[in-house]
């Protein structure tokens, strides 16, 4: 079977689903599914906010950070708010 073709995404979304992590050991965080504008949903976290301002419906850009010391898919609110 043939692989799927790449196609390249924007990085913008909308997030589908929030919820908080409580842990002592490692510290809190949210965990969000994003909706991609280009109909994939992903599963990440979005920084640069404090965990309790995630928003259903709040818009989200893509970017590579760092997590633990290795490279992943995370968001910030995006800037234009679209």
């Amino acid at each position: 079977a043939a692989d799927p073709p790449f196609r390249e995404a924007s990085g913008r979304g909308r997030v589908y689903s929030v919820t908080i992590v409580r842990s002592r050991r490692a510290g809190d965080h949210n965990l969000v599914l994003v909706d991609l504008e280009e109909g994939a949903r992903v599963m990440s976290r979005v920084v640069g906010i404090a965990d309790e301002e995630v928003r259903i419906g709040m818009a989200v850009q893509a970017f590579v950070g760092e997590l633990d010391g290795r490279p992943a898919l995370l968001f910030r609110p995006a800037e234009d708010g679209r």
